[in-house]
C-alpha cells in the first residue's frame, strides 16, 4: 500500500509507517544535477532483493540480476524538477539564483515571487526563506515579464558571514515545497512527477522479485529535463548503456478522457511508448492529481510489465485533507519569545475585512487573564475597544484587524469558485497557490488557478452540488495559508503582519502599563475594514466619547530596503527601530507633535518618513483629534511574505507603553 504525504503526527502510539510515503519523495529537493538525496530515498524502498545500480548521470536502474547483456525492455520516469540554485550571495545577505533548466510556463518565475521558498543545504538541513515581492503601497515598476533576474532570497542574513553561519553555499538548491490534500486529490509543485515514482514503486513492491522479468529494467532517470524529450540526457546514457528493444516512458502529461493516454511505437531502436498520467494544472506551482488516477494508472502499469497474473498494488490512499505548507523546515531562530509567540498566535487566524472575528476572539483570550474581563467591549462596527485609567485626558492607539483577501461570489456549475478581492494586492501572488476557505463547520484547504484572465478556487469537486454539501457559500473569505516563519535570528514573514504586528504591539504594550496608577483615559482599539476604507475607524472616531486628545495609529510603514523597490521613498531599516510615519496619503503629522514623541522615546531607536497609503488616525482628524501615526518598517506589504523584525516590534510596545504614560 502507498500512502500520499503521509505525514508525522504527534501521538502516544504513532501507526507503523506506510512503505513509502511520497511526502518522503516530496519533501526532497531534486534539481536537475543534485538528485542524490532523491535517489538515496528511492534506493531505502524495500525492493525485495532486485538489484540496484548507478550510472555516471546519478539514475537508478533496478533489474532482477546484475546488469549484463540481458536487458530488452525498459520502464523509465524521470525525477529531477525544476528548481532554483544559490549563484551568488551578496553583500547584505540576499542570496541571488538561477533556475536549473529551462522553464515551459510563461509565469513560472511569478509563481515563485512573494512566496516561501526552501533553501536546501547539503547535510540535508532545509532552512526556510522568501523570494520578496515589491511593495504595492510604493507603486515602482513592475516589469512587463518576470525573470530571474527580477528574484532574490531572503534568509533573515545581513551580510555574507550571516549566510555562512548558516550553512548556505553556493549552488544549494531553493525550491518550494507546499502541497494541498483535498478529497481525492494532491496539488503542489512537481507533485505528477513525484506520484509516479511512488505508484512504479508500489507496483514493484506488489510484484514481488519472482514477477519481475529478467530481460526488464526499470529506471528512475536523473537529468531528465536539460536535452531532447523524452528524459532527457540522462534518459541518453541510460539507452547507450542498455542499448534496449523496447522502452516504456511514464510522464506527467494531458488525458482528457481517462486517467492515463498511452501513445505507442515509435520507429527505431528502442520502440519507445509513452504513458501520459493525467495532470491538472502542470507545470504551474499548484499541478493537480488524483489518488483514483494513480490507482488506475498503478494497475496498468502492473499489466505492463508484470503480467496479468501478478499481484496488483493496493489503492492509493490519501491522509486528510489540508494545506501541507512548507513543513520540514529547520528551526533557524530563537530569542524574541514573547514577541514571536504573540504575534504567530494572531497571525495563524484569518480575518479578510469584513470577516474579522476570528482575530476578536484571539485578542480577547490574549487580553482576558491581564484584564480579569474588565474594560472589553464590542461596538456596533465589530471593534474591539479597551479602556483602562481615569482622568480627563484621553490617549487612543488604534491597530487594525482585517487583511487583504477573497470572498467567494458565485458557486459554479463545475465546481468553482468565483471570487472577488477584498483590499489592494497584486493578483498573481494570490494565484497558483494554496487557499484556505473559511466556513461555519472550519477551514477548509483549496487552490486557486487563474482561467479566462481572472482567479477562480478550486475546493477539489467538480459539481456546485458538493460544494454545498461541504458548507461553501457565497460571501465566505478565502486567502492564502496562515504560517509564521522565523528567518534568521531576528527576523520573521507571514501573512497579515499588516496589521498583527500592530495588535501584538497594543496587547504586549497594554500589559506593561499599571492601570492603578494612570492620569488619564487610555483607550487601546482594534478595529475592522480597514484594508476597505478605514470603515471601523470611521465609526470609532464617529462614536468614541469623550473626545480623545490624540490618537496614535499602529500600522505598517512599508518600506523600500528591499532590493525590489527604489530606497529614494519610504526608507526605513528593517531592525532600525519604530518609524514616526509623518507623512501618508492621509495624514500629516505637525513637527511639535514628532518631537514630543522623541523626547519620550529616549533611547528607543526611532526612526521617521514618508510613504503611501492611509491610516486609521485620519478618520480623527476632522473631529478635532491630533493624529500622529506610528509604525515599524516592512518588506513586501500585502503578499504572502511580508517580512519585518521582531526587535522593531519589541521596540514598538516599549514605545506605545512610554506614549500611554506620558504623552
Amino acid at each position: 500500500m502507498i500512502t500520499l504525504v503521509a505525514l508525522v503526527a504527534l501521538s502516544a502510539s504513532p501507526p507503523p509507517a506506510p512503505p513509502l510515503p511520497l511526502w518522503d519523495l516530496l519533501r526532497v529537493a531534486a534539481p536537475t544535477g543534485r538528485e542524490g538525496a532523491l535517489m538515496d530515498t528511492i534506493v531505502r524502498f524495500k525492493l525485495d532483493g532486485l538489484h540496484v545500480a548507478r550510472d555516471a548521470f546519478g539514475s537508478v536502474i533496478v533489474t532482477r540480476a546484475p546488469l549484463g547483456d540481458g536487458v530488452k525492455r525498459v520502464v523509465a520516469v524521470g525525477v529531477d524538477e525544476w528548481a532554483y540554485v544559490v549563484t551568488r550571495i551578496r553583500d547584505d545577505g540576499y542570496l541571488r539564483v538561477k533556475v536549473t533548466e529551462r522553464v515551459r510556463h510563461r509565469q513560472h518565475h511569478a509563481m515563485h515571487e512573494g512566496r516561501p521558498v526552501r533553501v536546501h543545504l547539503r547535510d540535508g538541513t532545509v532552512l526556510p526563506g522568501v523570494i520578496p515581492v515589491d511593495s504595492i503601497h510604493l507603486r515602482g515598476a513592475r516589469p512587463t515579464q518576470l525573470g530571474e533576474e527580477h528574484l532574490f532570497v531572503d534568509v533573515g542574513a545581513g551580510s555574507p558571514s550571516d549566510v555562512k553561519a548558516m550553512g548556505i553555499r553556493l549552488l544549494d538548491a531553493v525550491t518550494m515545497r507546499e502541497f494541498v490534500v483535498w478529497g481525492d486529490a494532491i496539488a503542489g509543485p512537481g507533485v505528477t512527477r513525484r506520484a509516479i515514482v511512488a505508484t512504479l514503486l508500489a507496483s514493484m513492491r506488489a510484484a514481488g522479485k519472482d514477477a519481475f522479468p529478467p530481460d526488464l529494467a526499470v529506471v528512475f532517470v536523473a537529468q531528465s529535463l536539460p536535452g531532447r524529450p523524452p528524459l532527457g540526457r540522462g534518459w541518453e546514457g541510460v539507452l547507450q548503456r542498455l542499448k534496449p528493444e523496447q522502452a516504456l516512458v511514464i510522464a506527467p502529461g494531458d488525458s482528457p478522457d481517462g486517467p492515463f493516454r498511452v501513445r505507442d511505437g515509435s520507429r527505431g531502436t528502442p520502440r519507445l511508448t509513452t504513458m501520459f498520467v493525467r495532470s491538472e494544472n502542470r507545470r504551474t506551482t499548484v499541478e493537480r492529481v488524483t489518488a483514483a488516477d494513480l490507482s488506475a494508472v498503478g494497475q496498468e502499469i502492473t499489466r505492463r510489465l508484470f503480467g496479468d497474473g501478478a499481484a496488483k498494488p493496493e489503492p492509493v490512499q490519501l491522509p486528510p485533507s489540508r494545506v501541507y505548507a512548507q513543513e520540514g523546515a529547520a528551526p533557524n531562530a530563537d530569542g524574541h519569545e514573547d514577541a514571536a509567540e504573540t504575534l504567530a498566535g494572531l497571525v495563524a487566524v484569518s480575518g479578510v475585512s469584513g470577516h474579522e472575528q476570528g482575530v476578536f476572539a484571539t485578542l480577547r483570550f490574549l487580553l482576558a487573564r491581564h484584564l480579569q474581563g474588565q474594560g472589553m467591549a464590542r461596538d456596533d462596527a465589530g471593534n474591539l475597544v479597551v479602556t483602562i485609567g481615569k482622568g480627563k485626558r484621553t490617549v487612543v492607539f488604534v491597530a487594525h484587524m482585517d487583511e487583504v483577501g477573497f470572498v467567494i461570489t458565485k458557486l459554479r456549475d463545475d465546481g468553482f469558485c468565483e471570487v472577488r478581492r477584498r483590499g489592494g494586492f497584486y493578483p498573481h501572488l494570490y494565484t497558483w497557490t494554496a487557499m484556505d476557505v473559511v466556513t461555519k463547520r472550519g477551514v477548509r484547504p483549496a487552490i486557486s488557478i487563474e482561467a479566462d484572465g481572472r482567479t477562480l478556487v478550486d475546493l477539489g469537486v467538480r459539481s456546485k452540488a458538493a460544494l454545498e454539501a461541504m458548507g461553501i457559500a457565497v460571501g465566505q473569505p478565502a486567502t492564502v495559508p496562515k504560517e509564521f516563519l522565523r528567518l534568521g535570528p531576528h527576523r520573521a514573514t507571514g501573512r497579515s503582519f499588516d496589521d498583527r504586528v500592530g495588535c501584538a504591539a497594543l496587547v504586549m504594550a497594554l500589559k506593561k502599563l499599571d492601570r492603578d496608577k494612570l492620569d488619564r483615559r487610555v483607550v487601546f482599539a482594534w478595529v475592522t475594514r480597514e484594508e476597505i476604507g478605514l470603515e471601523g475607524a470611521d465609526h470609532l472616531a464617529k462614536t468614541l466619547r469623550p473626545k480623545p486628545d490624540v490618537v496614535f495609529p499602529v500600522d505598517t510603514f512599508v518600506s523600500s530596503d528591499s532590493p525590489r523597490d527604489d530606497p529614494r521613498f519610504a526608507f526605513a531599516r528593517i531592525g532600525g527601530g519604530p518609524v514616526l510615519r509623518a507623512w501618508d496619503n492621509s495624514s500629516i503629522t505637525s513637527p511639535l507633535v514628532l518631537d514630543r514623541v522623541r523626547a519620550l522615546a529616549d533611547g528607543i531607536p526611532l526612526q521617521v518618513g514618508m510613504v503611501g497609503g492611509g491610516n486609521d488616525g485620519s478618520r480623527f482628524v476632522p473631529h478635532g483629534v491630533v493624529n500622529c501615526p506610528l509604525a515599524w518598517p516592512q518588506r513586501c506589504s500585502h503578499s504572502r511574505v511580508e517580512t519585518m523584525d521582531l526587535r522593531d516590534l519589541e521596540a514598538l510596545a516599549d514605545l506605545v507603553a512610554r506614549i500611554a504614560v506620558g504623552y
